[in-house]
């Protein structure tokens, strides 16, 4: 089983600004980009990024979410459970919100279906999973 955490960007506080998003990772999901590891890895990280400008605006800036593009090498069940894809983060002292994320399935065709906060399915192969995580709310008031 492959498991991996996802995380938003970093709310910020009253003396800082927010951190950009970062992850935690359990299993060597990504060994397969390197030449002579085993086949038997299941997906391939197509795209990996911050993605840029989703920390809401403030005296301190919110933390921006990241953009993930995964693709299956064989046909596999996925899950997601995620949160901030329909209300924004707050900001906090007049802070503006940061971005929702949102959870996106690119179909062979290159139809784009939004799969909402929380679902499972399948995925074959020559489809992609995009998950874009929220960014942070901003603090203050910008100056």
């Amino acid at each position: 089983q492959i498991q991996r955490y996802l995380k938003e960007g970093i709310q910020v506080s009253w003396n800082a600004r927010g951190v950009a998003s970062f992850t935690f990772l359990i299993s060597l999901l990504f060994a397969n980009l390197l030449p002579g590891t085993p086949d038997f890895y299941l997906v391939l990280l197509r795209r990996f990024g911050l993605r840029k400008g989703s920390g809401g605006n403030g005296k301190h800036k919110g933390g921006d979410g990241v953009i993930r593009e995964i693709e299956p090498l064989r046909p596999l069940v996925m899950s997601i459970l995620s949160e901030r894809r329909t209300l924004r983060p707050y900001g906090m002292d007049g802070g503006e919100p940061g971005m929702t994320g949102k959870n996106l399935i690119v179909k062979k065709g290159g139809v784009v279906l939004n799969i909402g906060a929380k679902r499972s399915g399948s995925l074959e192969v020559g489809e992609r999973l995009v998950i874009e995580t929220p960014g942070g709310g901003g603090y203050g008031l910008a100056e």
